[in-house]
């Protein structure tokens, strides 16, 4: 229907046509998700086609395509979750301000509150200016700029994130505490448990990326094994439930986990992903995983070392000393589909 459609004149100017086609493109890239990366990006060429038509101004805003764009912003939102544990430039897609608590959440299907967006696009964008001072200071060492008030400036910047990622888990611990005395946790319990989740995860990289912490510092293992508890506790229904969105924590915690306990725990979550829900891209996860904890764990004192002097150069803050994924992912040219 969707190509019988494109081969119309009119396909820009009949509501009915372009609704067809964002279905479709919508489903493409929901196909994609789970699918397991064979195809690196194309979910994003697929999201992009589709709100490109949603979001045009010139058409009536119907209820199904009202519809259809909440299915479409709830992927963009996805989107937001593939910042985390990467220094790459990858800018978060809801660029629009929000006035929420800290415990309203976009929706169902994603877990966590509002108030991480702010996080998360303050933490790329600190990085880039750190990036960019790096640089700086490699090139200009005889030109005269005051590169201690610039740090300074920008360690004011990281102090604000640490504070703001403390005061958002300080307004958490009452539900925390509500939750852990519950002995079988309802599905919004759950939801609350995988926000505080990301939550932790996304002080981890402020650890990781902002304040130069190596992966194996006890202050990042002690923010991922407190998420790793989190996401332990959701249960797998045979309903759609909280348990569908465990992949991308879990992804993200097994990138960074150096314990046995941490990694048996996430091979755990995402064997049972695979079982319970047929996730593809959990199995995919599952084997980049154990691949990357077999290099990093191999790797020689002098590689890690070799490593890290290249990243510097490269003005790169993330201070990972260990094979990353991300190098794994681009070897293997996989996608994983916002794992």
């Amino acid at each position: 229907m969707a190509v019988g459609h494109l081969r119309r004149q009119r396909v820009n100017h009949d509501e009915t046509s372009e609704n067809v086609f964002a279905t479709t493109a919508l489903l493409l890239c929901m196909k994609e998700f789970i699918a397991g990366g064979e195809k690196p990006y194309s979910w994003r060429a697929h999201l992009d086609g589709a709100m490109a038509v949603l979001d045009k101004p010139t058409l009536e805003r119907t209820l199904e395509r009202e519809h259809l764009r909440k299915f479409g912003q709830t992927m963009q939102r996805l989107n937001l979750i593939f910042c985390l544990p990467t220094h790459a430039k990858l800018k978060p897609v809801c660029s629009s301000p929000f006035h929420f608590s800290s415990c309203d959440y976009f929706d169902q299907e994603l877990g966590f509150s509002t108030a991480i967006l702010h996080i998360l696009n303050d933490i790329e964008q600190v990085a880039a200016d750190m990036t960019a001072l790096l640089h700086l200071e490699h090139t200009s060492k005889n030109q005269d700029i005051d590169m201690a008030n610039l740090w300074a400036s920008l360690m004011e910047r990281i102090d604000a994130l640490v504070k703001q990622s403390a005061v958002i888990m300080e307004d958490l611990d009452a539900l925390k505490e509500e939750v852990e005395a519950a002995t079988e946790l309802t599905e919004h319990e759950e939801l609350a448990l995988l926000n505080q989740a990301y939550y932790h995860i996304t002080l981890s990289q402020i650890q990781l990326r902002l304040l130069g912490h190596d992966v194996e510092s006890p202050q990042v293992q002690e923010s991922l094994a407190s998420a790793t508890h989190c996401i332990l506790r959701i249960k797998f229904r045979s309903h759609a439930s909280p348990s569908m969105a465990l992949l991308q924590p879990a992804f993200i915690i097994g990138c960074f986990a150096y314990s046995s306990q941490t990694r048996e725990q996430v091979l755990e979550v995402l064997d049972r992903m695979k079982k319970e829900q047929g996730r593809e891209n959990a199995r995919r996860a599952r084997e980049l995983l154990v691949e990357l904890w077999e290099r990093r764990d191999g790797e020689e004192g002098v590689e890690r070392e070799e490593r890290l002097r290249v990243r510097r150069g490269l003005g790169v803050p993330h201070r990972a000393r260990g094979f990353e994924w991300s190098d794994l992912m681009a070897e293997k040219g996989w996608d994983l589909c916002l794992w």
